[in-house]
């Protein structure tokens, strides 16, 4: 009885594992003014439990990173937004045509991959360091917590005191926004697909999206699946991931959320702090479920002031966990040097389909210039 309700625990924390990539975005978008956060929780609710029931594993869900940064920097307009996750989930269907997926395999070869995996997990664990110094004492406090959690973890799921101490911190600090003025911020209109809105959601915010998505979500996604999960990943590949995102943003849409995908960083996140099965994410889903019904008042104030340096504490954790799943590739020289080259040219562009050109450019060159010598030293 006792492994039963510690196993369940662990699933919890795991479900929660991704919350760390999940929240700082779409709060964010709340925050600006123009998103509101039940529709943003209700379609992520639902992409989160269809897509645990569907690959049974704890897949993850996220805003789509490159929209959601432009959208923030430029003040992108909400029904913008709606429109570019419209557009995106039909362009993705163009990668069901049969032999267009098997062509970008070719390209994205396991170097390639896994120094996206590597470029991926030093973005988290820079994001988690820049959200950590928004306030440095909480900082280190939710790491020690997290730290000494880690020394309990027989007894009790590590992430489960963190978060429980990021609700103390959020119920001391409130965010500010006054629980009756959060009444616009909970449903939204209608959106126009007028030819301006179709132009300018495609320029601005799905062409910058579009690699980022193929390299991280759809590609490395997959392998990571099999990384952690070996044959239960049975059902996680790169055809049904991209149905699943394009059906995820084309609900999403239509319900007023956000544009959102899988990704390989969430997959390594849910993991490491304890989901194993497809429980974990269908907890996280009935969450957000729970949060579009009753998300106003205090609730809303609390999750608004949720510490974000807490949260910088899993992208640490979660960042360094998923950079090391690149570890085999780099025992030869070759192989190692498309996986260093993708991952920094990513990391120091800020720009994942950049490090993956790259990548794919050396993994050409090299067997050219340096020839491999036998036992592939």
């Amino acid at each position: 009885m006792r492994d039963r309700i510690f196993r369940a625990a662990c699933e919890v924390s795991g479900g929660l594992g991704d919350l760390g990539v999940f929240l700082p975005l779409a709060l964010a978008l709340v925050l600006s003014g123009h998103y509101p956060p039940r529709p943003l929780f209700l379609a992520a609710g639902l992409f989160y439990v269809g897509s645990a029931l569907f690959f049974r594993l704890p897949m993850p869900v996220q805003p789509l990173k490159a929209m959601a940064a432009i959208a923030l920097v430029a003040g992108v307009p909400y029904d913008t937004m709606r429109v570019a996750g419209l557009e995106f989930s039909l362009i993705l269907l163009f990668f069901l045509i049969p032999g267009v997926l098997s062509f970008i395999k070719t390209i994205f070869t396991p170097p390639v991959v896994r120094g996206i995996q590597l470029g991926v997990g030093l973005f988290l664990v820079q994001a988690g360091i820049s959200l950590g110094m928004k306030n440095p004492h909480l900082f280190l406090l939710g790491g020690l917590i997290l730290l000494l959690a880690f020394f309990a973890r027989r007894w009790i799921p590590p992430l489960i005191p963190l978060i429980a101490g990021g609700v103390v911190v959020a119920l001391a600090s409130p965010s500010g926004i006054p629980a009756s003025g959060s009444a616009s911020l909970l449903w939204p209109g209608g959106f126009s697909l007028s030819p301006d809105a179709l132009l300018s959601a495609f320029v601005l915010l799905v062409v910058p999206q579009a690699g980022l998505t193929l390299g991280n979500a759809i590609v490395a996604t997959e392998q990571t699946a099999r990384d952690l999960f070996g044959e239960r990943a049975k059902r996680a590949t790169m055809r049904n991931i991209t149905a699943s995102i394009a059906g995820g943003n084309f609900l999403s849409a239509l319900l007023g959320g956000i544009p959102m995908c899988h990704g390989s960083g969430g997959m390594t996140a849910h993991y490491s702090f304890g989901a194993r099965t497809e429980k974990a994410t269908v907890f996280t889903g009935v969450l957000f479920l729970f949060l579009a019904l009753f998300l106003q008042g205090k609730p809303l104030e609390v999750l608004l002031s949720f510490p974000e340096p807490f949260l910088g504490v899993t992208l640490v954790v979660a960042g360094a966990a998923h950079g090391f799943l690149a570890r085999k590739e780099l025992a030869s020289f070759r192989s190692g040097a498309v996986v260093l080259t993708t991952a920094l040219l990513s990391f120091f562009t800020h720009n994942i389909t950049a490090g993956a050109l790259g990548g794919i450019v050396l993994s050409r060159l090299l067997p050219l210039l340096t020839p491999e010598k036998g036992g592939g030293e």
